[in-house]
């Protein structure tokens, strides 16, 4: 599973993703209603994977991230300061 850090978060989103191969997965922020407000592609590779998302131009409040790696989709809550 996906570690998200710092939690809550002001500018930078980390994501500490631990990855079997090769990969691409989609990095999605949607508000409360479900609104995409950020979608990244980004490309993984096999063992442990630290990715940023610039989370800057969001307003405080709470969000939702989901991850998918086109096989598992986590969903997770985020509080942006």
């Amino acid at each position: 599973k996906p570690v998200l850090y710092p939690k809550p978060a002001e500018n930078v989103l980390n994501i500490l993703y631990t990855g079997n191969g090769a990969i691409k997965i989609d990095i999605i922020i949607t508000d409360e209603i479900g609104r995409v407000l950020i979608k990244e592609t980004k490309t993984v590779s096999a063992g442990r994977n630290n990715l940023q998302t610039d989370i800057s131009k969001l307003k405080p409040g709470t969000y939702i991230v989901i991850i998918n790696d086109g096989t598992e989709k986590w969903t997770e809550n985020l509080i942006k300061l």
